[in-house]
């Protein structure tokens, strides 16, 4: 190989790792960016099933994190996991501490309000900032448009 070339061969790697570099730099920056459309987001969990209530929380915070609006709706068995006094433990935390951080991250939770009657549940019973669901207080969030919702 001659003098010549070997510069060529020596030029073309540096080119190659210094575009190879760039890709990935560009790629991590991008990293985080959210690549599906923007919208919003309704979590129904009707459970209070720790595991399913874990993984619907967990859902609803990322995608808080990646900029859509996000409210979690509680109905059915789920609303007694939003009472002050109950502790469901999971992991090293709990769901109740779980859901304190969502709304601190911005999320919105809505109990179903007939649910709670149905378990003898009053507002002064559950975490604060949640709010009592009536028709017109869920109706709008759930048919606003592009709205998506999950299930668990």
């Amino acid at each position: 190989m001659t003098t010549r070339m070997v510069r060529i061969a020596m030029l073309a790697c540096i080119m190659v790792f210094f575009g190879i570099a760039a890709g990935f730099a560009a790629a991590e920056a991008g990293a985080g960016a959210p690549q599906e459309p923007m919208g919003s987001l309704v979590v129904n969990l009707s459970t209070d099933d720790a595991d399913s209530a874990d993984a619907a929380i967990r859902i609803a915070t990322v995608a808080l994190s990646r900029g859509h609006e996000v409210t979690l709706l509680m109905r059915v068995r789920a609303v007694s996991l939003a009472v002050k006094k109950n502790d469901y433990p999971f992991g090293k935390t709990t769901i109740k501490d779980e859901l304190i951080a969502f709304q601190k991250a911005g999320g919105k939770i809505i109990m179903g309000g007939s649910c709670m009657q149905q378990r003898g549940l009053t507002p002064a019973d559950m975490i604060d900032g949640v709010v009592v669901g009536k028709p017109d207080v869920v109706m709008p969030v759930i048919f606003k448009e592009n709205t998506r919702i999950l299930s668990y």
